[in-house]
């Protein structure tokens, strides 16, 4: 079953990008919230082509360009997971063995479906919810206004293409499109403005908790959680994990997905298409961590190409065929 609900595909897409904001290892700052802000602005204007083309069959040449950048992304997200994993405490003592487990468990997820891992992400969205009240919570008592004034160098355009690079939600929200027959509109900027609420909120905690030591950790994301502990007795750090895990694993999971399914497209006898995605993955996160391409500005020049160049291209020349057979 490949249909999914607009507001399943709301739960992916907001998955994903929430991804990246756990594993960010960017300072929060008012430059970096800023940038934040001014990404989700481009974000919206490039939606508008991507929704323009959402009811069109991609051709075999747009599809081998999806396909490629699935890979790449599900490899930078496998390594993101596996970085977090690594330098915060997880307990993870076979690194070969976490690392072929955690494809078990996506290839596992893939097989399954899309609708499955769409339901799954709708289950995800009240977990979510529930660390980001606790997370509130702890951080309100321990916030001190000032840091919020204090002063911030860096580039606010550098600060946007960052995070417009670690945007790889959008050309799975343009793939996805297609199995989401009603409203993939209002589900696709919604999700939008949620993860931009969320990136605000969570930015302006970080900011007004961590302070200047935001600036001297690895991933600011945790350390925040750390510092916000609501509960007296009981530490919330395994809220963090369990939810960083689980996200983490149906977002690589839906870049195979959707990896395998641009494979079908591509070779329709081929008869392992979403294995070839995974094992496609491996060699490209393995590609990546050897030649250091974790944080490649590539990744925003693709998301360009895949969602603006091309649907406006394929848009044209739909007009253009219609017109030349009219």
């Amino acid at each position: 079953m490949n249909k999914i609900r607009s507001g399943q595909l709301f739960a992916i897409c907001f998955l994903i990008r929430i991804f990246s904001l756990l594993c960010t290892d960017i300072p929060f700052s008012a430059v970096q919230l800023g940038g934040a802000v001014l990404s989700a602005a481009l974000q919206g204007l490039i939606l508008l082509p991507i929704l323009l083309t959402a009811g069109i069959e991609p051709s075999k040449p747009a599809s081998c360009l999806f396909g490629a950048f699935f890979l790449l992304w599900g490899g930078h997200c496998f390594l993101q997971l596996w970085g977090v994993a690594a330098g915060v405490t997880f307990p993870v003592h076979n690194k070969l063995f976490g690392a072929l487990l955690l494809t078990g468990v996506c290839l596992y997820g893939v097989q399954l479906g899309i609708h499955a891992l769409a339901r799954s992400a709708s289950l995800l969205l009240p977990l979510f919810g529930v660390a980001l009240a606790v997370l509130l919570l702890g951080a309100w008592s321990k916030a001190q206004p000032e840091n919020l004034y204090a002063a911030a160098g860096g580039s606010l355009l550098s600060a946007a293409w960052k995070d417009l690079c670690e945007c790889g939600w959008l050309p799975g929200a343009a793939y996805l499109c297609r199995f989401t027959p009603f409203r993939p509109r209002r589900a696709v900027y919604g999700a939008l403005l949620a993860q931009l609420g969320a990136t605000v909120l969570v930015s302006l905690l970080g900011i007004a908790v961590l302070g200047r030591v935001g600036a001297q950790v690895k991933f600011p994301f945790f350390t925040l959680g750390a510092f916000s502990q609501p509960f007296a007795t009981q530490r919330a750090d395994a809220i963090y994990v369990v939810l960083f895990t689980l996200i983490g694993t149906i977002t690589i999971a839906v870049q195979l997905y959707l990896a395998g399914a641009c494979i079908a497209r591509l070779f329709p006898k081929f008869p392992y298409p979403f294995y070839a995605g995974g094992a496609g993955t491996l060699l490209v996160a393995w590609g990546m961590h050897s030649l250091g391409l974790l944080h490649s500005g590539l990744f925003g020049v693709w998301i360009l190409l895949l969602c603006g160049i091309l649907p406006v291209g394929q848009q044209l020349w739909e007009q253009l065929r219609k017109r030349r057979t009219a």
